[in-house]
């Protein structure tokens, strides 16, 4: 981009040259010798000045200007090319180690699954069916059974109500009489503290 910059502003002083040139043509023949000779001098020292700036820019700014375009090039090459050789050896070997870890770890989960995981649970279902046909046989479903004749009375066996009645008397008498004693225990006991 600059190089063509260059050129043109070598084009453009080139131009400037010629048309100094020709201005310095019309002065020599239109003045007087001694405005001539000063116009002149000022318009070869201008002449000068642009070949020199010419001559700079052809020969100094362009050729800085090719070695650093060489430089810049020939360093994003190398670069590009490390660039390249990283990933072709660091980036794809890697890739290809966690590939392999994965693999691995996946392979060893599903034989894990295959000589432990899948052995226990046809074990446990093995248990489930065996415990299944165990509760629809007569074992389960007939807890107690007879052994032995029925015996059988004529007429039913009821209950005896004076016995039951003398037996709750007896045992709320019991029981009045502990809780006196209970309860004449607690009150002496806050009586002491």
């Amino acid at each position: 981009m600059q190089i063509v910059n260059y050129q043109n502003l070598i084009l453009n002083s080139q131009n400037k040259i010629e048309d100094l040139q020709i201005k310095l043509e019309k002065i020599r023949l239109e003045e007087i010798p001694s405005l001539r000779m000063k116009r002149n001098n000022i318009l070869e020292i201008k002449i000068k000045n642009l070949e020199q700036k010419i001559y700079n820019l052809k020969n100094i700014t362009i050729s800085n200007l090719e070695r650093q375009k060489k430089n810049i090039t020939e360093i994003k090459i190398k670069n590009l090319e490390q660039k390249i050789y990283n990933l072709k050896n660091i980036t794809i070997i890697n890739l290809q180690r966690k590939k392999n870890n994965i693999q691995n770890d996946k392979i060893r989960k599903l034989q894990y699954k295959l000589d432990i995981g899948y052995p226990n649970k046809k074990i446990k279902l093995q248990e489930q069916i065996a415990q299944l046909k165990f509760q629809t046989t007569k074992q389960f479903v007939q807890n107690s059974y007879v052994v032995g004749e029925y015996i059988v009375h004529d007429y039913p066996i009821k209950p005896k109500k004076k016995l039951i009645i003398i037996v709750a008397f007896v045992t709320g008498l019991i029981l009045s009489i502990f809780l006196v004693f209970l309860l004449n225990f607690i009150v002496n006991k806050e009586k002491i503290n």
